[in-house]
């Protein structure tokens, strides 16, 4: 079992790697990513949570899914009349809501 001291030097990538020591390789955000993931949950993750927590992180995918939105979602819902686009923003074109209609227009 590691020690706080003990992951904390492993989280450290700043400070120098001497030949034996352990360290996070910091070739890509899924090692920092998943420790936190489970730090935030008190130490236990489902892998589907941990590769939720991923992918938010991950550009590549934001990216894609920022395309996907341009070209499907967005345009379909500014045609019906749901949303408008201004200030690089999609808006929910609805009058004002209660706390009440709007977790019922969620679950929905």
């Amino acid at each position: 079992m590691w020690s706080f001291h003990e992951l904390k030097k492993f989280l450290d990538v700043d400070s120098p790697k001497k030949r034996d020591e352990k360290k996070m390789n910091m070739a890509h955000i899924y090692q920092p990513v998943m420790i936190k993931a489970l730090l935030k949950s008190n130490d236990y993750a489902t892998v589907d949570k941990i590769a939720r927590e991923i992918n938010q992180h991950d550009q590549s995918n934001i990216d894609l899914f920022s395309a996907t939105v341009k070209k499907m979602p967005g345009p379909v819902l500014t045609r019906h009349g749901i949303v408008k686009f201004e200030n690089k923003k999609y808006v929910l074109k609805i009058g004002k809501l209660t706390k009440e209609q709007r977790s019922h227009l969620i679950e929905m």
